[in-house]
């Protein structure tokens, strides 16, 4: 069932509410074989969208096949009894459970994608305070982003360049706001010892990803420091495009 309710004149979807609006696509679609045993791959969205879910942020998921539920961090999310939603009104009740909301990127832009826009980049129209949130794995396709979000204004967090669970490097990222490269909220890679590093599961199956997100969020298995600090970055960026020349909003911790 496509959704219906809530768009603007444009056919996108609009979405109401207040505070920032966190957009993640489901990256693992698009995700290279190289990259399934990472949490950049199959884990990270889904684990990164219940997290600031958790502390209260309106979190979006979308990608080709999300209304399907079929695939990359849709599928894993639906293992863990999310479904796609299938309307606005289904959107805000995930958002009121303190749960991310799934829909598919043909919901954002009425089936057509704005030209040079990456379906990645899509985002529901509206006023509403929005900060995407965009893992890159390769410099030409951050490159790209970055010189996107400089031009257009959109306030993004570009995760770039090796895939954040390597036990020695912590996320790498590059936030743009209004237009303007903040250095002030961007994150290098620093060095990681890999001493208590959480080993990946075996199985890169939904069920089995879906299960390892669930214990890392319940504490059954400890949480990375490079995923604590991310999830704090990306928290503090979405409140900075609220109040942009404030990057020191309050942000919870694990």
């Amino acid at each position: 069932m496509a959704i219906e309710r809530e768009h603007d004149e444009s056919g996108a979807l609009s979405l109401p509410g207040e505070g920032p609006l966190i957009v993640l696509p489901d990256a693992a679609v698009t995700a290279s074989p190289r990259l399934a045993r990472t949490i950049a791959g199959p884990a990270l969205v889904p684990w990164l969208a219940l997290w600031l879910a958790r502390e209260g942020l309106s979190v979006l998921v979308h990608g080709p096949g999300a209304s399907q539920g079929g695939g990359g961090a849709a599928e894993v999310l639906h293992s863990l009894g999310i479904c796609p939603a299938s309307d606005a009104g289904h959107v805000t009740d995930r958002w009121a459970r303190r749960e991310p909301a799934v829909v598919a990127t043909s919901a954002l832009a009425a089936g057509r994608l704005p030209a040079g826009v990456q379906w990645q980049l899509m985002a529901p129209q509206g006023l509403r305070p929005c900060l995407r949130v965009l893992p890159c794995n390769a410099p030409g396709s951050a490159r790209s982003a970055a010189d996107w979000a400089a031009r257009s204004g959109a306030a993004v967090l570009l995760l770039v360049g090796a895939p954040i669970t390597d036990p020695h490097h912590g996320p790498q990222a590059e936030v743009w706001i209004g237009g303007q490269f903040r250095a002030d909220l961007a994150a290098p890679a620093p060095d990681e010892s890999p001493a208590g590093w959480t080993p990946l599961p075996h199985d890169t199956g939904a069920a089995a990803t879906a299960l390892f997100v669930q214990e890392l969020l319940s504490g059954v298995r400890p949480t990375p420091q490079p995923l604590r600090r991310l999830a704090g970055l990306v928290e503090r960026t979405a409140w900075a495009t609220v109040t942009p020349s404030d990057a020191h909003a309050p942000v919870s911790c694990l």
